[in-house]
This record gives structure tokens, sequence and C-alpha cells, in this order.
């Protein structure tokens, strides 16, 4: 039998990352996804406004990971990714801004909270984006 090419997570040393906090706005067509880490009271203004002009459900996951055993940083990837699979089943899964721990493969990046407050013409293009 030919040798795995990439070592088991085991084998890799463990290392801690910095917590972190996304929340996702599960929407009838599409999921939108945005990092709330350091958000500041404009950007969390906006959020807020968004969530009211749709209806959906908002759900949160915060790294580190509550059981101890599981707050490896290696496993913050996989994580983020089960999070955000979960809730994307036949629906369009959309970023805005960078995501971070996430290398999903279907996410539709879109402009950040802080660059639509910058250019707000960029609402108008997410708002379009959740209509489809």
């Amino acid at each position: 039998q030919a040798a795995s090419i990439q070592p088991n997570l085991e084998d890799r040393p463990s290392f801690k990352i910095d917590a972190f906090e996304l929340q996702a706005l599960n929407l009838e067509h599409c999921v939108l996804v945005t990092d709330v880490t350091q958000m500041s009271m404009e950007q969390a203004s906006l959020w807020r406004n968004i969530q009211l002009a749709v209806q959906g459900q908002i759900t949160a996951l915060k790294w580190p990971f509550a059981l101890e055993l599981m707050q490896d940083g290696r496993g913050a990837k996989i994580y983020v990714q089960g999070f955000l699979d979960a809730m994307c089943i036949e629906k369009k899964l959309i970023g805005l801004g960078e995501i971070p721990h996430c290398q999903h493969s279907a996410i539709l990046e879109m402009p950040s909270l802080q660059a639509m407050l910058d250019q707000p013409i960029l609402k108008r293009t997410l708002w379009q984006m959740m209509q489809k």
C-alpha cells in the first residue's frame, strides 16, 4: 500500500490560534457569513440592519471550541468547514470579507462590511446576490 502523502493530524505539532467569532445569517436562498471578532460599532450597525431587512436565522461559531481537548488550532479549519457545510446544503454561501480559517470551495467572496460602509454602492451588489 502507498503511504499517505499528507501526515495525519495527530502527527503534526499542535498550536494555538487567536479566538474568533463568525456569524452566519441563514436565508431561504443563501447564507451570509462574516467575522464579528473585532467589529466596529458602524460595522455592527450595518450587520444588524442587514439582519433586520430579511427573514433569517443567525448562528454563531466561536473559537476556541468549548471542550479543552478540541482547542488545538489544527482543527479550526475543519470546525469552520463543518459549521458552513451544515447550513449551506443547496444554498449559496456568501462571505462578507475574509473569513478566518475558511477554505470552503463554494464560498462567494463579497466585500467586507467596512468596504460597504466606505462604498455604499456595494450594498446594492450584496442585496442583488441575496435575491438570486
